[in-house]
C-alpha cells in the first residue's frame, strides 16, 4: 500500500510504545486514507 508523503491517514491498531530510532511501532489492523 503506498501513502503520498503529507497524506493523512487513520491507522486502527495497538500502538506499541517506540522503537531504538524514535518511531512508533504500530502493529495495524486498519489503515484509512
Amino acid at each position: 500500500m503506498k501513502i503520498s508523503k503529507g497524506a493523512t491517514v487513520t491507522i486502527y491498531g495497538a500502538y506499541d510504545e517506540k522503537d531504538k530510532t524514535g518511531m512508533p511501532k504500530i502493529s495495524a489492523t486498519v489503515i484509512e486514507q
